[in-house]
């Protein structure tokens, strides 16, 4: 098992299937179809990312370089947590 050490942004604890990315998350592309249509379960949308593409994002712990885009990307997981389907931590 691999263990990721960094700064703690909101404490507490998280057990979760990881998912690794060797490139950027692109936030607003991996979530809008998803959220457009209201899924209880998101699958990544971006098909610029190969490691996450199609792959279910919701509940996972998404292991990530950096991200990509604006502001948006907050905005995005806030919505997609209302709906229950967020990931269950983001570690960068």
């Amino acid at each position: 098992m691999k263990q990721f050490q960094g700064r703690v942004i909101c404490p507490g604890t998280c057990e979760a299937q990881a998912l690794v990315s060797h490139g950027g998350f692109n936030t607003l592309a991996s979530y809008q179809m998803a959220l457009m249509f209201h899924d209880k379960q998101v699958k990544c949308g971006d098909q610029n990312n190969p490691d996450l593409y199609n792959k279910v994002l919701s509940g996972r712990a998404l292991c990530l370089p950096q991200t990509i885009g604006s502001t948006t990307g907050g905005l995005v997981i806030h919505t997609a947590a209302a709906m229950g389907a967020a990931p269950a931590a983001l570690l960068f």
